[in-house]
């Protein structure tokens, strides 16, 4: 009897390792997060800016010319060259670029055959002469999410840039149904200009949007529904700023009118999104947690309600560079609780039902987050100040 128990227990613990060990093999390991600077053009200012805030008034009065340093990024956009380039933000005003609702195709058929040998064959082809079987017809179906065009200005096209692009935007629309439902999603035209070097950028930036975009390096608007950057000298930093100018699209097509932080938060958000085999992983913007971090210990803003109702003339001021930080990091603490996402939700639900309809997201927060803006801000402080490493986002 004592024999038949140990087996039993020793068959028991073999079961509970070969379940373990079979769950460690199907779950893909989370990457280390490395830091990362998505926009080093805003983050010229960043370590200064870090060190001024950390320092005690009278410190940085002896150290730093606190306020002449955070003129500098205005400075910058207002200057007639350089290349400490900064984004210039996008018109969210109901000049709606074409939208239409999301569509399912269904891709080539997949067909399956035995040859005379016995041996199975697949093709998107049916061969000649051969009877043939239709293989799961539709699992070839998909959701056209948007149109892609890319204009390679005065280069080749480039097939891996285009792959890219194709799937991370329709990993980010995968995101979003995630967060605000299917039937809400819109179909936009994602039409990316990618110049070849800065001067060919500037001149064609300049003569859409005008001379604000002295000192740009991306931009969106609607009034011709573009994307438009350049190339960067590195893949990486290309398609970086792509994804965040292509959100843009997205995210003006499903919402327009919108909240500033909210529009520039999801597009710093999805700048850091990656693909994987299965699944796809946004990370934490290391840079901008710091220097949100740091603001908030100095005392700016004064509120979580005074950050959310910063109007765009405010925004593209003097700090431009921590309001970014500041909108990434909200959105991705909201993205990390259930209370945060519960309360994301509702607001951008509430954006995409009432399109072009001005919302006032401190109100709509306010309502939907248990406790209110006071228990919102209390916990977005305390997990901005939590020094422990913040997990990436699997999708």
């Amino acid at each position: 009897m004592n024999k038949q128990r140990l087996r039993f227990a020793a068959f028991l613990l073999v079961c509970i390792y070969g379940l373990w060990y079979l769950q460690k093999q199907l779950t893909p390991d989370r990457p280390d997060v490395t830091a990362y600077e998505a926009r080093p053009e805003l983050m010229d200012d960043a370590p200064a800016l870090i060190t001024a805030i950390q320092t005690s008034p009278e410190e940085a009065q002896l150290a730093i010319d606190v306020a002449a340093l955070r003129q500098s990024a205005q400075q910058r956009m207002e200057a007639a060259a350089g290349l400490e380039i900064m984004e210039v933000g996008p018109d969210f005003s109901c000049n709606m670029a074409p939208i239409r609702e999301v569509t399912e195709t269904r891709s080539n058929q997949i067909y399956q055959w035995r040859d005379e040998n016995g041996q199975l064959h697949f093709s998107d082809t049916a061969p000649l002469g051969l009877e043939t079987d239709t293989f799961n017809a539709r699992q070839g179906n998909t959701l056209e999410y948007f149109q892609l065009d890319i204009d390679f200005k005065g280069v080749s096209t480039v097939p891996y840039f285009r792959n890219q692009i194709q799937a991370q935007a329709t990993s980010m629309y995968e995101i979003l149904a995630d967060i605000v439902g299917q039937a809400r999603l819109k179909q936009v035209d994602l039409n990316v200009v990618i110049f070849p070097d800065w001067d060919s950028y500037l001149e064609y930036a300049t003569a859409v949007v005008g001379v604000e975009m002295v000192n740009s390096g991306g931009f969106y608007t609607n009034a011709t529904n573009e994307a438009v950057t350049y190339n960067y000298g590195d893949a990486e930093q290309t398609l970086a700023v792509t994804r965040h100018e292509a959100a843009h699209v997205i995210l003006n097509g499903m919402l327009a009118a919108g909240p500033l932080w909210l529009h520039e938060g999801l597009a710093e958000y999805f700048e850091l999104l990656s693909m994987r085999q299965q699944y796809s992983q946004v990370s934490p913007n290391l840079e901008w947690l710091e220097l949100a971090r740091s603001s908030i210990a100095r005392g700016y803003p004064t509120s979580l309600a005074d950050f959310l109702d910063v109007p765009p003339e405010q925004w593209r001021g003097e700090v431009q560079a921590v309001h970014y930080a500041l909108g990434w990091s909200l959105v991705y603490f909201m993205l990390d609780n259930n209370d945060g996402k519960r309360a994301l939700t509702a607001l951008m639900q509430k954006l995409a039902d009432d399109y072009c309809t001005p919302t006032n997201s401190t109100v709509h927060l306010n309502l939907s987050y248990p406790g209110g803006i006071p228990a919102l801000q209390e916990d977005f402080y305390a997990w901005l100040n939590n020094e422990a490493d913040k997990r990436a986002h699997t999708y």
